[in-house]
């Protein structure tokens, strides 16, 4: 085998075990998540390459006691 062929092997490899670590994050969190209530508190306006539109800003208090926005 050539450098190049263990190289794509390798980051094939890589890759693969990424993904796998993330679908079995997301099916733990799926599974033992929290679900929560939020409120939309306010809209901001944001420009893109469509041109203006609104995006909610939610707010809910997290299981310690803080709130968060996003």
């Amino acid at each position: 085998m050539d450098f190049g062929a263990v190289l794509c092997t390798t980051a094939g490899l890589v890759l693969l075990g990424i993904a796998v670590r993330e679908g079995t994050v997301v099916q733990r969190l799926r599974q033992h998540g929290v679900r929560t209530w939020g409120v939309v508190v306010d809209n901001v306006r944001t420009r893109d390459n469509q041109g203006p539109k609104w995006i909610p800003v939610i707010a809910f208090t997290d299981r310690s006691g803080h709130r968060v926005e996003f």
